[in-house]
């Protein structure tokens, strides 16, 4: 009996192809590109979202998306995310106050978190300078609805707190599995276009 087995040339070649393809980088500046793609991809998933007030986007994650970079050294792609607080609502965490209140120059006690939507991705500071009146009253900051303050009854615009803990979402980025699937089809990408490309030429 005997069994023959075809294709080993074919097979060499093939594996000859690819390895040119790695020497001269286009594999890994497809890996990069793709890698770089998808992340940005999920932020912009993430700011289709509304926020939890309805206000106005605040454009938070489009400038997270701008703020990513790469770089490539050998077989290694290491991608950076230069917006703040993306690695907080990535591995979550407590923000307190650190800053200096711009009104009164001391140091901030209570961090302002808005409940209406108009106050949605503004500071206590910027509603107050576009002429929205706020004063103290049920444990934040209230906007006078009437003829005179009234505690009981004027709106709350913000509460106030010493801290806020962010709770950890491994969503924020494309996990591993995902970018893994990123860069094998764009490395076949690669390898299917050449492939193209020497079938074209051997037909001419």
């Amino acid at each position: 009996m005997e069994i023959i087995l075809k294709g080993f040339k074919e097979a060499h070649e093939e594996i000859a192809r690819v390895q040119k393809l790695l020497k001269g980088g286009q594999i890994g500046r497809a890996v990069q590109t793709a890698c770089v793609k998808a992340v940005k991809k999920r932020f912009g998933q993430h700011g289709k979202k509304q926020n939890k007030l309805g206000g106005p986007s605040t454009n938070y994650w489009l400038r997270a998306a701008d703020s990513v970079t790469s770089t490539r050294s050998g077989g290694t792609v290491k991608i950076k995310v230069s917006q703040v607080g993306v690695a907080l609502h990535l591995h979550g965490g407590t923000v307190r106050p650190r800053n200096t209140s711009e009104i009164t120059g001391r140091p901030i006690q209570f961090l302002s978190i808005p409940k209406v939507a108009a106050a949605h991705g503004k500071t206590v500071a910027m509603m107050r300078s576009m002429g929205v009146d706020l004063y103290p009253g049920r444990g934040g900051l209230l906007r006078q609805i009437g003829a005179q303050r009234d505690p009981k009854n004027d709106e709350m615009w913000y509460v106030l707190t010493r801290s806020v803990t962010i709770k950890a979402d491994n969503t924020v980025i494309p996990g591993v599995a995902a970018l893994a699937e990123a860069a094998k089809e764009a490395i076949l990408e690669i390898i299917d276009g050449k492939k193209d490309s020497a079938a074209a030429a051997a037909k001419e």
